[in-house]
């Protein structure tokens, strides 16, 4: 079992991040899950039996959501082989938007939205797949140590696409009618890493869609809690960390790269994300 904590992580709304790799068939005993845990099921099996009767079957591909206060016991009392990763959120901590690109407001709302969806099973969808992969190779290459800030970074863009992702999945819809742009923010980033020197426009990258510029940046906040444009900046500055870390080219090399006017902007606007500037971060790796 690995585990991460909010403190650790750097996202107070996120109480602890973890990973079950179960070999084995084991003994397990009436558990009391607390806040609210997502559960995905990336291999295996497993059947949860609540305290008040009810059962909850996950497999492989699927998501689940407990609530604080569910108690269970695994059926038959035994947990079967299994690759299990969890997320408890309290996004009604105090300070829970601390770290995250979403304001308590918008935090508050879309935890409500978990809190009052009980006990769904989903299939995840891709674009939660794409994210729940990029946490285990994350997790599982640490090896027992400390993340870098590199893999805090991605760990941190990954959970909360998650979380943003299961509100999506979660939120009342027309019967039948599917997400309207079912993992969009993937897109967008493969779009802004072909061109990382250029500066996408919302005109640009919605023409590239073929929506108006109005309804893709009304839909992409709503379903991505952040604009299209600061969805960019924060795709460059993942790219501008990888480069930080794994080149050896100057900072003002990797600030033109990115479409920065100067590397003076491209630090400042760096130590206001990221509470370091450039040289600093590079020296700490």
């Amino acid at each position: 079992m690995i585990i991460l904590n909010s403190k650790t992580l750097k996202l107070n709304f996120v109480d602890e991040l973890g990973i079950d790799k179960i070999k084995k068939a084991s003994p397990q005993k009436t558990y009391r899950h607390r806040k609210i845990q997502l559960t995905f099921m990336a291999e295996g099996e497993l059947l949860w039996k609540f305290t008040d009767g009810r059962k909850l079957s996950l497999r492989g591909g699927e998501f689940c959501l407990t609530q604080d206060g569910d108690t269970f016991s695994v059926g038959h009392g035994v947990l079967a082989p299994c690759y299990l990763i969890w997320i408890i959120f309290d996004p009604f901590a105090a300070n829970a938007a601390k770290g995250s690109f979403l304001s308590e407001r918008e935090l508050k709302a879309m935890g409500k939205i978990l809190a009052d969806a009980g006990n769904p099973v989903r299939k995840a969808s891709p674009a939660m797949l794409f994210h729940l992969k990029e946490i285990r190779k994350i997790i599982e290459n640490m090896e027992g140590r400390k993340p870098d800030a590199y893999a805090l970074l991605k760990l941190r863009l990954a959970i909360m696409s998650i979380f943003i992702e299961s509100v999506e999945s979660l939120s009342e819809k027309p019967p039948g009618k599917p997400p309207l742009y079912n993992g969009l923010d993937v897109r967008v980033r493969n779009l802004a890493l072909s061109r990382p020197s250029h500066n996408f426009s919302v005109e640009e990258i919605a023409e590239h869609f073929k929506l108006s510029a109005g309804l893709f940046g009304k839909k992409f906040k709503r379903e991505n809690g952040i604009s299209p444009a600061d969805f960019v900046l924060r795709v460059k500055f993942e790219e501008a960390i990888k480069r930080l870390k794994d080149s050896s080219g100057s900072i003002t090399e990797i600030s033109h790269a990115l479409g920065f006017s100067s590397s003076q902007y491209f630090a400042t606007v760096f130590k206001r994300y990221f509470g370091k500037t450039p040289k600093q971060f590079r020296k700490k790796i």
